[in-house]
C-alpha cells in the first residue's frame, strides 16, 4: 500500500444526478447523453474507495445537475459524514426549503455552494431561467438561521453579461446576511471542448476579455490553489499540469470515474468505482497530455495553479475577517426583496 503523505490530497465531485430543474443559459446540459440517479451500492463503493485513498480534502456532492433532487440525498450525505469527510453541496438553491436545510444540517453537511446569476429579479431569471429570484432568495435566507454557525454558505458567481454588472450587489448582499464567501470565475472556459466559444458566446457569457474581479468576490483560482506539498507531487508526477485534471476527480452518477470534471459529454471514462482504486486513478491522469488525450488538446483551460504561500493566508484572513464585519453590522435590504430583511440566530 502506497504512503498516503505521497498521494494528493483529492477533491471528489460526485454527482449523484445529472438532472436539473433549471435551464441556465451557461450550462450545456444539452450535451449530456443520459440521465438517472446514482444507486445506493455505487454511492457506498465511492466512500469505500475515498476511504481506502486516506487523503479527502473535499467530498463535494456536484456535477451537471440539481443533488437535492436525489431522493436519497439526505442519507448519501449522512453516509459521507458518519465515514469522516466534511461533506459539500454545490446546488441552485430552488429546492433549499426549511425542512431539507434542517435534515441536511443534522446530517453533517459542511458547505454550500450556490450559484447567484443576478441581484435583480430580472436579472436573475434571465441567466437562471426556470427558477424563480423571490423563492431562491427566501430559501437562502432560511437557509442560514437554519444552519446556526453549523453549516457554512459560499455564493459563486458565473460570469455572464447580466453577473458580471451586478456581482459586486450580489456579494455585498450575501456577505452581509452570512455567507463565508462569495466567488468569482473571472471567465467562461472551453469545459473541456464541449462548451464551444461561439456556445459561449451565445450564452452571453464572457470567454476572451478579462474580467475585472467584482469587489466582495475572491477568485476561484484562488478558493482552489493547492498546496506547496499537492503542487510537488503533481509536478513531479506529470509531465502536463493540469488542476482540474491532477486533483480533481469527478465521479458520475453512473459511478464512471471521468478523466476531467469538464467532460460534460463524458466522453472520457478511466473506468467504475467498482473496477478501479483512487489511487490508479490519480496515477493513470498524471500519464494524460495534450498530445495523448483529445480532450486536454481541446480545452482552453489554465489549470495549472501555483501553490499557496503566505499571501493567500493573509489575504484569506482579510477576506473573511471582512466577511464577518459585514454580517454582524448587517445590511441594506434588498430593493426586490422586502422580506430580506436580516434574520435571527447564528451567523456562519
Amino acid at each position: 500500500m502506497a504512503n498516503t503523505a505521497e498521494r494528493i490530497s483529492a477533491i471528489l465531485d460526485v454527482e449523484v444526478t445529472n438532472k436539473c430543474n433549471a435551464h441556465c443559459i451557461m450550462c450545456p446540459r444539452e450535451k449530456t447523453p443520459a440521465q438517472g440517479l446514482m444507486a445506493e451500492a455505487t454511492f457506498r463503493q465511492v466512500i469505500k474507495n475515498a476511504r481506502e485513498y486516506g487523503r479527502v480534502d473535499q467530498f463535494v456532492f456536484a456535477g451537471l445537475g440539481e443533488p437535492l433532487l436525489h431522493p436519497d440525498i439526505v442519507t448519501y450525505v449522512k453516509a459521507a459524514s458518519d465515514a469522516g469527510f466534511k461533506p459539500g453541496i454545490v446546488t441552485n438553491a430552488s429546492l433549499l426549503k426549511r425542512e431539507i436545510a434542517e435534515a441536511l444540517v443534522r446530517s453533517g453537511l459542511k458547505e454550500v455552494n450556490v450559484s447567484i446569476g443576478g441581484f435583480t429579479r430580472a436579472a436573475y431569471e434571465r441567466v437562471q431561467r426556470g427558477l424563480k429570484f423571490d423563492a431562491v432568495y427566501r430559501n437562502l435566507i432560511d437557509f442560514l438561521e437554519v444552519a446556526g454557525g453549523q453549516t457554512s454558505l459560499n455564493v459563486q458567481v458565473s460570469p455572464t453579461e447580466e453577473s458580471i454588472r451586478e456581482a459586486e450587489q450580489v456579494a455585498a448582499f450575501w456577505r452581509a446576511k452570512g455567507a463565508k464567501l462569495c466567488f468569482f470565475f473571472p471567465f467562461a472556459a472551453s469545459r473541456g471542448g464541449a462548451f464551444s466559444e461561439e456556445k459561449a458566446r451565445s450564452a452571453h457569457c464572457q470567454t476572451q476579455t478579462p474580467v475585472r474581479l467584482p469587489k466582495g468576490c475572491i477568485s476561484v483560482n484562488e478558493l482552489f490553489r493547492p498546496s506547496r506539498h499537492d503542487w510537488r507531487i503533481m509536478h513531479r508526477r506529470a509531465a502536463f499540469v493540469c488542476y482540474p485534471k491532477d486533483r480533481v476527480t469527478f465521479i458520475s452518477w453512473q459511478g464512471n470515474y471521468q478523466v476531467c470534471c469538464n467532460d460534460y459529454e463524458k466522453k472520457h471514462v478511466l473506468g467504475n468505482v467498482f473496477e478501479m482504486s483512487l489511487e490508479e486513478v490519480y496515477l493513470r491522469k498524471a500519464r494524460l497530455t495534450p498530445q495523448n488525450s483529445t480532450l486536454c488538446a481541446a480545452c482552453n483551460v489554465k489549470g495549472d495553479l501555483a501553490p499557496r504561500d503566505a499571501r493567500l493566508y493573509v489575504g484569506a484572513g482579510l477576506y473573511l475577517l471582512a466577511s464577518r464585519v459585514a454580517a454582524l453590522r448587517g445590511g441594506k435590504p434588498h430593493p426586490e426583496f422586502a422580506s430580506a430583511a436580516p434574520v435571527s440566530g447564528k451567523r456562519t
